[in-house]
């Protein structure tokens, strides 16, 4: 019996040890998403202000696309040994290659020397959903329900230059 006793002492120990960790893990997600919601706040505006809106938009869904479709580059992104400059070299050729604003650039610029990169699904996420709030649409599985013809466009070209993008690295 006195083993069974000192067995759910462990067990309450271990509960008890483990709650701090919950806490934190939770607290942790807590303020990603915080951070993640700030970080894409900040691109809606700057992006509502310059006039950019759409183009910024069209240009995170292309990101999210990459990143979602090729795991070589969402491995050398979110990997903490791969120095900095690459990462930004890699971002800077894709946004030169897709046509990105320059914001969205020195946005991915600034994830990177802010050590926020993986970050990066979440804000996205963050961006399409005060995109829709902002532009008063719904949102669907992948982007707002409302697309101008215009952005379709705009995707599309983004799409062809990321692929052949793609097939020249």
């Amino acid at each position: 019996m006195a083993a069974s006793m000192r067995s759910s002492v462990v067990s309450r120990s271990a509960f008890r040890a483990a709650q701090p960790a919950a806490r934190r893990a939770v607290l942790m997600a807590a303020k990603r998403n915080d951070v993640s919601d700030s970080y894409a706040k900040a691109l809606v505006e700057l992006a509502e202000e310059k006039g950019k809106l759409e183009q910024v938009h069209a240009d995170v869904d292309a990101v999210a696309s990459l990143i979602k479709e090729n795991k070589k580059l969402t491995d050398l992104l979110y990997n903490p040994v791969v120095d900095g400059d690459k990462k930004k070299a890699v971002l800077a050729k894709i946004a030169k290659e897709a046509g990105f604003q320059g914001y969205t650039g020195n946005f991915l610029n600034v994830l990177v020397q802010k050590d926020r990169l993986n970050l990066l699904p979440e804000i996205v996420e963050s961006f399409e959903e005060q995109y829709c709030e902002l532009t008063d649409t719904q949102a669907a599985p992948s982007s707002c329900a409302r697309r101008p013809l215009v952005r379709r466009r705009h995707q599309q070209q983004q799409q062809q230059q990321l692929f052949r993008a793609r097939v020249s690295t």
